[in-house]
């Protein structure tokens, strides 16, 4: 009899549960990710100077301060340098991040399960597919998806152990953070939050045989942190200092009161919210941490336990960026932004139980199935509402982070058209910054270009002085290569004033914020005394 309560009446179909619709949303997710992935893209900045540092570098090398003042977990440097023995292709150097930013998705769907009512896990789920920040970097030869995979896997992990601490459950748990603590440096901040709330909660509750289970499967992690943390650079001086110029507000001010600290504390979450989670209006802001908020005190209401474990990376990242040793903004938090979603969503849960309690409490036929109705349409009201703002999302998302990417989205296409062109007795001149050192070291290798000579735009006792690049004396045509910072008109203002008195202008190319200008001019000549020039200058890195 209990058999046939549960079979589905003969025509009509089983509706489909959430792992049909959770699928769904996860493949959505993974495909925008994969279009990203592959628009053939160059490499941006940041991405060229980790790749030159790939290239220059040895695996023993690849630790601490690299060149271009970038850092980056080692174990992650060292997968990519693997990757570099398969072949040197923009997308397959990207290819890790791919696959990280796709788990990442993937185990929110798990996660959020776990934690929310299947209506509202599938918002939390859309809202982490959508977000932009995450898109974005599934294509960026940068480590934060996996960062943020890292730490999702890591929650639902700790989850298990605490909901059935097995032995088996706590080794994957401290040998997961173990290793991932090599290729996500936040690991090393989830790891150790989260795993001393096992701890405390097995010395809690006095179960002495658990918390020496705990200790046996965290030594080989805590050795394995200590290593990390050795070939990682301390996060002072110049570290501190790039942090506390690039992301303003992010790190705590070196002198605080309380007045002052609950300032702070409100802008950092406003900052993460705008800079992570894409909530560009400050309504929205206060609306997403309100919710935020609500979610962590429902979740303590009725599992204080799992509410401490699940709020562990936002109170992490918070303590980090008070104390000065990590900030809490931009690509840096998206660590946090798939247990922010769920967190929201939870607070969407908490607030449809208490109208539920409401209606209850109004003598509402809660029985009957327009008694359920309510929290039910509630819920498939959230998850509507979480598709179309991760739809929103997109469109200010990829607004927000367009910048770099298209400046340098064709910088490859700019080295190659310059060697295919250049003919005997050319001289190549390219400025001497680091994003030009570090795009002709990545891409004019594969295409076979190295530059004459490296240049700044000079003028007055430089210029009279002498030491113009070499060979552009006694060249006739000479090829300008720079990365453009400022608007399209102005970017070769310097060069034009000094090429114009003695070239002529043969044609100007733009790949996207790379240009390129080719200057004609008869064999020996040259700028006039006193008048700009370009001048020979070494490469700053």
């Amino acid at each position: 009899m209990g058999d046939a309560g549960t079979r589905v009446p003969a025509g009509r179909r089983r509706p489909l549960g959430y792992p049909t619709w959770a699928a769904l949303v996860v493949a959505c997710g993974v495909l925008l990710r994969i279009r990203r992935w592959s628009g053939r893209r160059s490499l941006n900045s940041d991405e060229l100077w980790i790749a030159v540092n790939l290239q220059r570098r040895s695996f023993a090398e690849l630790h601490g301060r690299l060149d271009f003042d970038q850092i980056a977990p080692p174990g992650w440097l060292w997968l990519h340098k693997l990757g570099l023995a398969a072949g040197r292709g923009d997308a397959l150097l990207r290819l890790p991040e791919l696959i990280a930013a796709c788990a990442a998705v993937a185990l929110t769907a798990v996660l959020a399960r776990r934690l929310l009512p299947a209506p509202l896990a599938l918002a939390a789920v859309a809202l982490a597919a959508g977000t932009p920040a995450l898109i974005y970097q599934a294509s960026q030869l940068k480590p934060y998806s996996v960062e943020a995979a890292a730490t999702v896997l890591l929650l639902i992990l700790a989850l298990r152990a605490l909901d059935d601490p097995a032995r088996r459950r706590l080794l994957a748990f401290w040998l997961t953070g173990a290793v991932a603590v090599w290729f996500a440096t936040t690991a090393l901040f989830v790891t150790g939050a989260m795993g001393g709330l096992l701890l405390l909660f097995a010395a809690a509750s006095r179960r002495w045989v658990l918390l020496r289970d705990h200790a046996i499967a965290a030594a080989p992690t805590a050795a394995s942190m200590l290593l990390v943390y050795l070939a990682m650079p301390s996060p002072v001086g110049w570290l501190r200092d790039w942090w506390s110029t690039t992301y303003p507000g992010s790190l705590a001010p070196r002198h605080l009161g309380p007045r002052s600290a609950l300032t702070w504390s409100r802008d950092v979450f406003h900052q993460f919210a705008r800079s992570a989670l894409a909530a560009e209006h400050d309504r929205v802001r206060w609306l997403v941490l309100g919710l935020m908020a609500a979610g962590a005190v429902a979740l303590a209401v009725r599992r204080p336990r799992t509410a401490a474990l699940v709020t562990a990376p936002l109170a992490a990242g918070y303590l980090l960026a008070l104390l000065r040793l990590y900030p809490m903004a931009t690509r840096v938090a998206l660590w946090l932004v798939p247990v922010a979603w769920i967190l929201l969503c939870a607070g969407l849960d908490g607030l449809l139980r208490l109208a539920a309690v409401a209606l209850l409490r109004a003598r509402w036929p809660s029985g009957t199935w327009w008694g359920r109705a309510p929290r039910a349409a509630g819920g498939v009201a959230a998850a509507v509402a979480a598709l179309l703002i991760a739809t929103h999302l997109q469109r200010f998302g990829h607004a927000q982070h367009a910048t770099n990417a298209e400046r340098f989205a064709r910088a490859q296409p700019a080295v190659e058209m310059v060697a295919e062109r250049r003919l005997p007795g050319d001289v190549v001149l390219v400025h001497g910054g680091k994003s030009e050192v570090a795009m002709i070291g990545w891409y004019g290798r594969g295409a076979g270009l190295r530059p004459d000579s490296w240049y700044s735009p000079g003028q007055g006792d430089a210029c009279r002085a002498g030491g113009q690049p070499a060979g552009m004396t006694a060249a006739s045509r000479v090829w300008l290569v720079r990365v453009s910072w400022v608007p399209k008109p102005r970017t070769l203002d310097a060069e034009k004033r000094a090429m114009a008195r003695f070239a002529r202008l043969a044609g100007e190319y733009w790949y996207g914020g790379v240009v390129v200008a080719l200057y004609e001019k008869a064999p020996g000549a040259a700028p006039p005394p006193g008048a700009p020039c370009l001048l020979d200058t070494p490469a700053r890195f």
